[in-house]
């Protein structure tokens, strides 16, 4: 009988520290999961919030943060003499072409609605598509309308067959230039 008793007495024992272990990792892996959970949690939202920043706003046009692409979009901005890049150029059979590069307090809105080959995009796709193009504008403030047309024409590769065109950039120092033209049917 004590034999039995001491076999049971360390059966149970054996039996609760193996049960007070499996606890301890099932907690350990309930955290760990809980950690791994919650990361997953984290990034999947900051990719809502990414995609949800695609959706925001105005149809026509995307902020986005430069922080998340910091290093790579402030040295391109450094590259651009403009703050502002606006541009519409409207074509015969309703075509259009808008192209737009804007950075205040650290957003970026860019924006290309390329009616001539069905190209729309905003954000970072569109800021990427813009600049070696925008980086080439040599337009400044002693620019005249007719050679800032043909630069942009020619840079952008349009068609000079346009109904109407129309320009805003503002320099780094703030001033704001606008150049416009329309074709008279003949």
């Amino acid at each position: 009988m004590k034999r039995f008793l001491m076999i049971s007495v360390l059966f149970i024992t054996a039996l609760f520290i193996t049960a007070c272990g499996q606890t301890e990792n099932e907690n350990a892996d309930k955290n760990n999961n809980t950690a791994e959970s919650e990361e997953q949690s984290n990034q999947t939202e900051e990719m809502e919030n990414e995609e949800n920043q695609d959706t925001e706003g105005d149809s026509n046009e995307q902020q986005f943060s430069i922080d998340a692409y910091k290093e790579d979009i402030n040295k391109k901005l450094e590259d651009i003499d403009y703050n502002e890049f606006e541009l519409e150029v409207n074509y015969p059979d309703n075509k259009e072409y808008e192209a737009e590069i804007e950075y205040d307090n650290k957003q970026l809105t860019a924006h290309l609605n390329n009616e001539l080959e069905d190209n729309n995009m905003n954000g970072k796709a569109a800021f990427d598509q813009l600049y070696p193009n925008v980086t080439k504008l040599t337009i400044n403030k002693d620019t005249n309308k007719e050679q800032a047309v043909k630069e942009i024409l020619d840079t952008f590769d349009l068609d000079k067959e346009y109904l109407d065109f129309e320009v805003q950039l503002t320099l780094k120092d703030g001033t704001t230039i606008e150049y416009e033209d329309e074709k008279t049917s003949s």
